[in-house]
């Protein structure tokens, strides 16, 4: 009530008096561009914005190229290091008389045969009636069917490779890698002779 009263009487100017009137702003207009302002010379709006260059068509090419010659990297010292990485734990699995997991094996498959070995996959590793007595979920195709089971470690046995052999696996993966990233630059390279003639 007293505000009511001291604005009537024009108390409240005196006390706090209205700020006063603000130069027009200089900087560019960005919520109207449509008036005279160029962006050009106007200095650049605070908070990062900047105006870019747009990319030519082969500007935009030999980006993507770059990228993806990247990526492929990438990708390639990936599958390397986890190869290395399944390696090392096949080999520690090795000295205490276990599988790894993730490790290629064979199994006895009775359901067949008592004498058929097939190829499976090491899913699960199970230690719970103690490390002396492992035993495994494995995973195998039987008449196209894909299977997976417990099995105890008398019906699966290591695939027999040196290692001499698995590190050789390991290189060629590496090399694979190479050979895609050369056919994808040649198949580029065919591409920018015929665009250029």
């Amino acid at each position: 009530m007293f505000n009511k009263i001291a604005s009537a009487f024009g108390f409240l100017d005196t006390v706090a008096p209205p700020p006063p009137p603000t130069a027009p702003s200089t900087e560019y207009n960005w919520d109207d561009p449509t008036g005279p302002q160029n962006p050009s010379t106007v200095p650049q709006p605070s908070g990062g914005f900047t105006i870019k260059k747009v990319l030519t068509p082969e500007e935009i090419t030999a980006l993507k190229e770059k990228e993806e010659k990247e990526r492929q990297q990438r990708e390639a010292a990936i599958s390397l290091k986890k190869a290395q990485i399944q390696h090392q734990l096949e080999l520690e699995a090795l000295k205490r008389g276990q599988f790894a997991k993730k490790q290629k094996a064979e199994y006895n498959d009775r359901v067949v045969s008592n004498d058929t070995w097939v190829p499976c996959v090491i899913v699960g590793v199970h230690l719970d009636d103690g490390p002396d007595k492992p035993y495994y979920t494995i995973e195998f195709f039987r008449k196209g069917e894909k299977i997976e089971k417990q099995t105890m470690s008398e019906r699966v046995r290591r695939i027999v490779k040196e290692e001499v052999d698995k590190e050789s696996e390991v290189g060629e993966e590496v090399e694979k890698e190479k050979e895609k990233e050369k056919e994808k630059e040649e198949v580029k390279e065919t591409e920018k002779e015929k665009t250029e003639s």
